[in-house]
């Protein structure tokens, strides 16, 4: 790629960290194209220029181009789309390229890029077991493999994920550069979720380093106020209060992501002085450690529905779930209810909402366990991207 590359890994944040550096970076007058994965609703998602989606007609005509060559079918459909990305920025002459992995980083398609100008790696958890491994050290492994030589890098992974990192770095020789440490609130911040200061802390340090390394005649725009307005990252901890009613969007679907979950949830319960009852709805994948995720998460005063996250997933069964729920003390009394389909389970948790909302009754919605999910109630309820 004729153009900077920011190449980012982690289990958790790398999609908040690009929408805060791109959100950054646009104060330069640059050309900026972001590269992402899993979508919500529309595969269009992935693909952002200048922060606008790629149109349908230029997709289906890069895939049509693509597709006539016999190759491009052996690929994989993420190597398919990691090629169709390529080929998009280049033509497109992007100036810098926010370059997200979709699974690990050492194997992962977008790992063809040989010499970005940075690598970042975000909070590091288990997820994706069967392919990257059953230890925080054996993923931490994987995602290093973005590091490159005397391609510096910023991460904000923790032991013992980041010792791991750092015996691959000196290695191969990549240098660390400081996160800096610089007086960010959650409050300020256009993203909600107090998780999200490190994912800004980790986009500012990043820009700091690329305005002083590439670009030093803007010096003068090294302002923190965009990331408190313009940024956008759907279904993560996002307060929906457009259908009569209100509820959180959340794409947490691993036991890190969920961990924040249940911890920005208390944090706002206890700001708020009281705990308000709360109604999820959840569906998980079953190769996912659900069990994990849900004793993180749930209290025995909650009320669940849960479902399907993906018609073409494997789901969590209700037998399952059953037989947990009964032998765990603490949600054996739990009220829950298992829909055989997700529009099933969006009418009931949408109808217990909007009643609570007319009896004037404060009850917490909120949907989560899967990005799947999210981006099924987005699309159903036609919520802005």
């Amino acid at each position: 790629m004729d153009c900077l590359v920011i190449h980012i890994a982690g289990t958790n944040g790398k999609g908040s960290t690009l929408a805060f550096l791109e959100s950054l970076l646009g104060q330069l007058p640059l050309s900026i194209g972001k590269y992402t994965s899993p979508h919500l609703v529309s595969v269009h998602e992935r693909f952002t220029l200048n922060g606008q989606a790629i149109s349908a007609e230029n997709f289906q005509s890069l895939w049509a181009e693509l597709a006539a060559q016999s190759s491009f079918f052996a690929l994989t459909y993420f190597e398919q789309l990691t090629a169709l990305a390529f080929v998009y920025f280049q033509r497109a002459g992007v100036d810098i390229l926010l370059l997200e992995t979709g699974l690990g980083g050492r194997l992962d398609a977008t790992n063809v890029i040989d010499k970005p100008a940075l690598t970042l790696i975000c909070s590091i958890s288990i997820d994706h077991c069967e392919y990257l491994g059953e230890s925080i050290e054996a993923i931490a492994f994987e995602k290093a493999g973005i590091l490159k030589e005397q391609v510096p890098f910023i991460t904000t992974a923790l032991e013992p994920a980041l010792g791991v990192i750092r015996t691959r770095a000196l290695t191969i020789g990549s240098p660390e550069l400081a996160l800096l440490d610089l007086p960010i609130e959650a409050s300020s911040l256009g993203l909600a979720g107090s998780f999200q200061v490190e994912n800004a802390r980790l986009a500012s340090s990043a820009f700091a380093f690329l305005l002083a390394r590439y670009f030093p005649q803007h010096s003068h725009l090294a302002s923190l106020e965009p990331l408190s307005a313009g940024v956008s990252w759907p279904g993560r901890y996002e307060l929906v209060q457009e259908l009569g009613f209100s509820f959180i969007l959340d794409g947490a679907h691993n036991v890190g992501a969920i961990q924040a979950l249940r911890a920005e949830l208390d944090r706002e319960s206890l700001s708020k002085a009281r705990s308000n009852p709360r109604l999820f709805l959840l569906g998980i994948l079953a190769r996912k450690d659900w069990q994990s995720m849900l004793k993180i998460l749930l209290r025995p005063e909650d009320n669940v529905i849960f479902c399907a996250p993906d018609d073409c997933e494997e789901a969590v069964l209700e037998q399952d779930l059953r037989d947990f729920l009964a032998r765990e003390s603490p949600f054996s009394q739990i009220s829950w209810v298992y829909c055989a389909s997700r529009a099933e389970a969006w009418e009931l948790f949408a109808s217990k909402l909007k009643a609570s909302s007319e009896e004037s009754k404060e009850i917490e919605g909120i949907v989560c366990g899967s990005l799947y999910l999210v981006g099924w109630v987005k699309a159903i309820t036609g919520l802005s991207l």
